[in-house]
């Protein structure tokens, strides 16, 4: 069985490479825009949970709020029904 000749064997390991080159170009060009999309998905997620994160301890807060003041109002009733 004979090889094929130097030059066509060179040939082709070249157009192979450079076909395969062009491949993985490809490749590492959409990996880089899938990671890219990853990264800002996860930044997303993040703002998103941080602003969930914040609606609800500023919902605590005024709730808390609010208890402080209907305590007062207890005491001024009992401080009335003491008076009387």
């Amino acid at each position: 069985m004979e090889l094929a000749p130097k030059s066509s064997q060179k040939a082709f390991i070249e157009s192979f490479a450079l076909s395969h080159n062009r491949f993985w170009l490809e490749v590492i060009s959409h990996s880089n825009y899938n990671a890219c999309m990853k990264a800002v998905r996860r930044i997303l997620a993040v703002i998103a949970l941080l602003g969930i994160a914040l609606k609800g301890v500023l919902s605590f807060l005024s709730w808390a709020d609010k208890q402080e003041s209907h305590d007062s109002l207890w005491e001024e009733e009992e401080e009335l029904e003491e008076a009387f």
